[in-house]
């Protein structure tokens, strides 16, 4: 209990005044996070010192983080007040919404095929069964291959007839796994209706760690890896997708995208900054809205009145904040922590199935993609909000997709 009046305690003394929160190492604050589920940070390994008045003269610290206010760190007090609200009445935002994630999804479901990749854990193993109940080829891309055909065994095991599922091997922290998978499936020659990224890393402990190929894990991980997938899997979702009827590409976002006040093109790796998971994390979503506006409109989407769209592309994309969920990725902090968690935080935030509801929206729903712009950022509510204003800046996208080209291997000139 007294964690969570220390928790309350700071969001209401940085929501009521100007304050930072300064630690020995690195940010630490409580904030839900959605990866396959939600992170929630500890104070582990920090000492809580005192909530300073901001001093707009001071420069930053590596031994000592702060939240400055502004465009330098985005943290100030509409966006602390933006995601305390997000997080504390969530269940009461989402009143409207039926219980039963299969309720929210679309009309034409059955004999479509999906990709979830982090379908093993979280909102992901939700979303993959309910798609597979409801009559859609689901195909669990997952790192460990056991656990997701350990999924699809136990679902069989309550159905008349085995469900249209099937596991193929994706580890997102190697991209060479992401171009093999990419060929695998596309050797298939099969239509791709819908790929729901929703597979992604927050490190709890704040530990720099690098991908396999050497990107800043979460930049690599929730970004550039489910990035390359969906570029190398276009054919196929042209293939699956008309105008009418677009094929669909799914990133699992979160609001925590706010954060982040700019991409630092030339410091991805955060080489020549300072460090926080949080930064790190809040960069890697916003890149995920800006990477969906730009496919967007390569792909022939283009802004028209009143939230409609022009052009007749077959492949559309979306980006979801599902909620601030409840889920087992707390077993890394200690056990006490693991507890509070378990009993506090499992009042307020969303379960599994709850959280999934709105991929599971923005993934099947045809009003989905009626008047709500180009790239629409759907909430946990399941209706479509405009991101953080540096998510819609159109020049920084066209920049971010440069960039990721030149990253990823891929000719300047590449076309989706």
């Amino acid at each position: 209990m007294h964690a969570f009046k220390d928790m309350i305690r700071i969001y209401m003394r940085i929501l009521t005044k100007r304050y930072v929160l300064s630690c020995n190492s690195h940010d630490v604050h409580c904030q839900p996070v959605t990866s396959e589920g939600v992170q929630i940070r500890s104070l582990r390994d920090c000492s809580l010192q005192s909530l300073e008045a901001i001093d707009e003269t001071s420069s930053t610290n590596n031994h000592t983080r702060r939240i400055q206010r502004h465009s330098d760190s985005a943290m100030g007090l509409g966006t602390w007040f933006d995601v305390v609200d997000d997080v504390m009445l969530q269940r009461w935002h989402t009143r409207h919404l039926p219980t039963d994630p299969a309720e929210v999804l679309g009309p034409d479901v059955k004999g479509k095929t999906f990709i979830v990749t982090g379908p093993t854990s979280g909102i992901g193993t939700t979303t993959a069964e309910t798609l597979a109940r409801a009559g859609a080829r689901v195909v669990l891309a997952c790192r460990t291959v056991k656990r997701g055909q350990a999924l699809i065994d136990s679902w069989n095991s309550t159905e008349s007839e085995p469900l249209r599922c099937e596991v193929m091997h994706l580890d997102l922290d190697s991209l060479d796994s992401v171009r093999a998978f990419a060929s695998a499936f596309l050797a298939k020659g099969e239509p791709l209706h819908c790929l729901l990224n929703n597979a992604g890393v927050f490190d709890m402990s704040g530990a720099f760690n690098r991908t396999k190929d050497g990107h800043e894990s979460h930049y690599g991980t929730n970004f550039l890896a489910p990035a390359l997938l969906s570029l190398l899997l276009m054919p196929s979702l042209k293939s699956a997708g008309t105008a009418s009827a677009p094929a669909r590409v799914v990133f699992v976002c979160s609001k925590l995208h706010q954060f982040c006040p700019r991409l630092s093109l030339d410091d991805l790796g955060f080489e020549r900054r300072s460090y926080g998971a949080r930064a790190a994390y809040a960069q890697s979503k916003l890149a995920e809205i800006q990477f969906t506006r730009e496919l967007e409109r390569r792909l022939g989407v283009m802004d028209g009145e009143d939230g409609s769209v022009r052009g007749d592309a077959t492949v559309r994309c979306v980006t979801v904040h599902p909620g601030n969920i409840v889920t087992g990725v707390v077993r890394t902090l200690p056990y006490v922590v693991q507890v509070a968690y378990k009993i506090i935080m499992s009042r307020v935030l969303l379960t599994p199935s709850e959280g999934a509801r709105a991929s599971l929206y923005a993934a099947t729903r045809g009003e989905a993609l009626t008047g709500t712009g180009r790239a629409p950022y759907f909430t946990s509510e399941c209706v479509a909000k405009s991101p953080s204003p540096p998510a819609l800046d159109d020049e920084a996208a066209a920049k971010l997709w440069d960039a990721t080209l030149a990253t990823l291997g891929l000719p300047k000139d590449f076309k989706p």
